[in-house]
């Protein structure tokens, strides 16, 4: 029999060291089990004689009475000296919970304080809700809140327009019309201001790829871009030309004035030769020169023209409409002159005419004026009363229906108004006795102040004051009330040429806006212009009382023709309209002429800041007379013009040696 070399175990006994099936220990042996297995927080195991543990040696453990530091707050009704104020809160009883956790139940504490208490998730020292934190210390969703006070910023990336967020698509990765990494930009997209055209934008901000309101048909004006940035906003842009048409024989023609009235039509009236053709029936004249008059719609359709004179010669110089659409026409005419009424009959020499028409062109009446001399009506305007004011001049004697009034020594200005029936109500005279005494544009405001400019030569008196001119003939502006009593008057000109003013037109304030032609270095009351050439353009505003608010001079080296029409629209712009030759300077923009005489269209703002400036004319002499322009910015101009030119999309083409024409703008 072999002999056994190792101990093998066949019963189970306590106390031998090894750890048998329903021992919890034995000896040294403990198995799985710890102090901590025990639900105590540190020590050492015992083992029994019985083989079951002893914990004699393991740290205390929680419900003992007893908080153990390192491992509870609090521990029954051992709180450690802890308080509800030592933690944050105003007041109030502190707790322990079952799990020797502080029960801040019974704690009182104040949200907007700035103290972040423990059962409060924030506390931005406000109770305001939105900005992170809100009226309950609970953080808003969207955002993160750190410190105390606490600050509370946005999550960007979460898709949610939070804060000082600029953006926050929820990608965030700085793509064409996507949010940067931050939120706080937007990337690369329509409206940052640089045109990306591989994007599809058209323009961005102030980048208009090179367009601008010229290039897109327009006379000027600012362009901008819609937010879409795939279109170009024009409706800041003025002037587009709509449409122009010409008429004449093969003699001389010319468009004299021109009118918009109350519903969008246009009219215009001048003087012709020969056989003309307006867009209706043909009109031939009967002598020497015939009026004409022709009426069309804001589209350019025809609706009537006609033909008014005698064999003796007639000339119209100014036109108007009243509120209802009626026409008030003035000029001048030899021997005889009939309107659609009766007969008028010169006195002999030159007589001056007023006279009122129907919107379509019908007599509703007549005047004459004139004593066998010289007598010449020029201008018409109409108030907001319907009033008929009109003005001229005349030597030897003249009656307007009420006072006889007297020339000096050569000719003086006249000015009456009328009643919208016609009657006679008030008159005066600026007497001078220059014989290039005259009178260029009326003017008339709501108040039924009356604006008058012009030129005299010598001595102008108004209201028994006298203006002096310094040169061959000065500039004059006089206002004048509804009673024809002057308010004030100004004189300008140069000692080395005729001055004259030739267009004026007044705001809602009362402010003056004149333009004509002036000689060198004259002075409009801010010292006195350089100038460009022997004559040159003159654009002026005077405030309510006559006082000079701006002055601007353009031209070229030659003898320019000078303004011709001023005007203003809704939008603040001052319009302005005159004649020039070669190459003229306006507000530092160089006009080159194409043929003798060219004509100009420009604007500035009330301020006399320029917009814009724009050359009109071909080869031959091409002159403006006369425009019209509405609050909404309409205009419309006519004049004469030889050969060729071309205005917007049409070309016209003279068929004599001057034909008229007519363009309308929108």
């Amino acid at each position: 029999m072999a002999a056994c070399d190792s101990k093998v175990k066949v019963t189970d006994s306590c106390g031998d060291g090894v750890l048998d099936p329903g021992e919890q220990c034995d000896k040294n042996d403990f198995g799985p089990l710890t102090c901590g297995t025990e639900g105590f927080y540190a020590g050492n195991l015992a083992c029994a004689s019985d083989c079951t543990i002893i914990t004699t040696g393991c740290s205390l453990t929680c419900g003992d009475g007893l908080a153990q530091v390192d491992h509870e707050d609090c521990d029954t009704n051992d709180l450690q000296g802890w308080t509800c104020t030592d933690l944050g809160f105003i007041g109030g009883a502190l707790g322990c919970s079952a799990a020797c956790e502080f029960d801040y139940a019974d704690c009182e504490a104040v949200c907007g304080d700035g103290m972040v208490a423990l059962n409060e998730g924030c506390d931005d020292t406000n109770r305001a809700a939105g900005d992170g934190c809100d009226a309950g210390c609970a953080v808003e969703p969207g955002w993160a809140c750190v410190g105390t006070p606490s600050v509370c910023t946005p999550i960007c990336g979460d898709g949610q327009l939070l804060g000082d967020e600029v953006c926050d698509d929820g990608v965030n990765d700085g793509s064409y019309g996507g949010c940067m990494s931050d939120c706080l930009a937007w990337g690369p997209g329509c409206g940052d201001g640089i045109l990306q055209a591989e994007q599809g934008e058209l323009c961005d901000g102030a980048d208009t790829a090179g367009e601008t309101c010229a290039t897109n048909g327009f006379l000027g004006g600012p362009i901008a871009c819609w937010d879409t940035c795939d279109q170009l906003d024009l409706t800041r842009c003025a002037g587009r030309a709509d449409w122009s048409i010409r008429a004449g024989s093969t003699t001389n023609d010319q468009g004299s004035v021109v009118a918009i009235d109350a519903t969008g039509n246009v009219i215009v009236g001048g003087i012709f030769r020969g056989t003309v053709n307006f867009g209706g029936q043909d009109l031939t004249s009967q002598g020497a020169s015939d009026i004409f008059i022709a009426k069309y719609d804001a589209t350019g359709a025809h609706i009537w023209s006609r033909r008014y004179g005698s064999p003796d010669g007639e000339i119209l110089n100014g036109l108007a409409t009243d509120s209802a659409g009626n026409i008030l026409i003035t000029g001048s005419f030899n021997v005889t002159l009939n309107l659609g009424g009766q007969d008028l009959v010169s006195g002999g020499g030159s007589d001056a005419y007023l006279a009122k028409l129907t919107p379509s062109g019908d007599h509703v009446w007549s005047k004459r004026f004139g004593d066998g001399t010289y007598q010449e009506g020029l201008r018409v305007t109409v108030d907001v009363g319907d009033r008929v004011t009109f003005a001229g001049v005349f030597e030897g004697n003249i009656n307007l229906g009420g006072t006889h009034h007297t020339s000096g020594s050569g000719r003086d200005v006249f000015l009456a108004q009328y009643n919208a029936d016609g009657t006679f109500r008030i008159s005066t005279t600026l007497s001078g006795g220059g014989v290039l005494d005259t009178v260029r544009r009326l003017a008339v405001d709501p108040s039924g102040n009356i604006y008058a400019t012009g030129g005299f030569s010598g001595t102008l008196y108004y209201n028994s004051q006298p203006l002096v001119s310094t040169g061959m003939v000065d500039i004059y502006v006089i206002k004048l009330n509804s009673v024809m009593t002057p308010t004030w008057a100004k004189r300008y000109g140069s000692s080395a040429a005729d001055d004259e003013g030739a267009a004026v037109a007044v705001d809602s304030l009362q402010n003056v806006y004149v333009t004509g032609k002036a000689g060198p270095a004259v002075d409009f009351g801010v010292g006195a212009e350089a100038g460009f050439g022997s004559q040159d353009i003159f654009m002026l505003k005077l405030d309510s009382a006559g006082n000079t608010v701006w002055s601007k001079v353009s031209g070229s080296a030659d003898l320019d023709g000078g303004g011709i029409g001023v005007g203003l629209d809704a939008d603040g712009r001052v319009w302005f309209s005159g004649n020039f030759t070669g190459a003229a300077n306006f507000f530092g923009t160089i006009l080159t002429g194409q043929g003798i005489a060219d004509f100009y269209i420009a604007a500035t703002d009330a301020a006399g800041n320029p917009d814009f400036v724009q050359r009109f004319g071909g080869t031959g002499f091409d002159t403006i007379k006369s425009m019209a322009l509405t609050p909404a910015g309409a205009l419309a101009i006519t004049g004469e013009f030889q050969s060729s030119m071309t205005i917007g999309d049409d070309t016209l083409i003279s068929s004599g040696a001057y034909d008229v024409f007519l363009a309308y703008f929108q």
